[in-house]
């Protein structure tokens, strides 16, 4: 019988980064990066009043890792932010 060997190290219980893994880039997460990036800019350089997105998905898909990773650090710097928590 073969055996596998012992992991060195275990996996991140938290699962895959938004951005993936260095040298390797999940599709359908650079598009709502790119989605999120353009929507922020529309906001700073032409939004003539409130504009709002809204992030969908379910458990596990980034919504946080997408909000604290391109969002949050940019509306700091640039805009009035509120939030809430729905939960169903």
């Amino acid at each position: 019988m073969t055996q596998t060997r012992i992991f060195n190290r275990l996996p991140n219980i938290a699962g895959v980064h938004f951005d993936g893994f260095e040298g390797f880039k999940i599709k359908s997460r650079e598009i709502v990066k790119e989605s999120i990036e353009d929507f922020l800019k529309y906001c700073r350089e032409e939004a003539r009043g409130t504009a709002a997105r809204i992030i969908l998905g379910e458990w596990g898909e980034g919504k946080t890792e997408a909000y604290y990773r391109y969002i949050k650090h940019q509306l700091l710097q640039s805009f009035i932010l509120r939030t809430k928590k729905i939960s169903a």
